[in-house]
């Protein structure tokens, strides 16, 4: 802009020719910036209602800036609580944090779980209001978990065993291997002249129980590979029933 004298006056013009204008004594002026500008704002103070806003760290009050995460959002938010802990004003969350616990000092991990909650129920009524409904677990006074077995069981009865010298799992006889035993029921033959031993796969001469003629026994094992059978002499015979459950 050229010098302006006493008495002279001179008209700003842009390069096209356009006169600027004033405006209560100022140069109107229309600023832009660059299509990638760097501008440094320099020591800015952020005021809410005309008060210093709080910056200090940790700091929360009626200046701390608040920020509303939108509903819509789709990108991952993360929050870091500088190694302290994360308050979530909720109380069904505090409720939530009283049901969590450590292992006691035995175990050596201490990992946290959630112990379940059973109900004491010293004479076992219904403990729902309808068929589908959520309920919690019931124990007797003592502490022992109310459970229900099966009532129908299968019953399955076999020719008569041969029993040798020599060791074998009831699973080689004719049972063959069944896996949801409840009880197996042997008895040894009235015509037998020796006895038998039974026990598990290291059954021998007085290593387990014995049947002498006429003997029985009931065991309560889940599979017939579980059960080892000896005689004192081959050919003793040996009846066999077991239960098991429905599949």
């Amino acid at each position: 802009m050229a010098d302006v004298g006493n008495g002279v006056s001179r008209v700003i013009m842009d390069a096209d020719g356009e006169q600027a204008t004033v405006t209560n004594n100022k140069l109107d002026v229309n600023a832009y910036l660059n299509a990638t500008p760097t501008i440094d704002i320099g020591d800015v103070s952020l005021l809410l209602g005309g008060t210093a806003a709080d910056t200090n760290n940790g700091t929360a009050g009626a200046q701390t800036l608040r920020v509303t995460i939108a509903s819509d959002t789709t990108g991952v938010l993360s929050i870091d609580d500088n190694g302290g802990s994360l308050t979530v004003d909720n109380a069904a969350l505090s409720k939530l944090n009283n049901t969590i616990y450590t292992e006691d000092e035995v175990a050596t991990g201490m990992h946290y779980g959630i112990a379940p909650l059973a109900v004491r129920r010293d004479a076992m009524l219904t403990g729902s209001a309808a068929d589908g409904d959520f309920i919690s677990l019931s124990t007797d006074a003592i502490g022992h978990l109310y459970v229900t077995e099966a009532s129908t069981f299968i019953y399955a009865s076999f020719a008569m065993l041969d029993i040798d010298n020599s060791a074998a799992l009831l699973s080689a006889h004719a049972p063959g291997v069944i896996s949801n035993c409840v009880e197996v029921f042997l008895q040894a033959s009235e015509l037998n002249t020796g006895y038998i031993m039974v026990g598990d796969d290291n059954v021998a001469d007085e290593r387990g129980m014995k049947l002498n003629a006429g003997d029985t026994i009931i065991l309560n094992v889940s599979d017939t590979r579980y059960i080892g059978l000896w005689a004192s002499a081959d050919n003793q015979g040996l009846r066999c029933m077991i239960t098991t459950r429905p599949t």
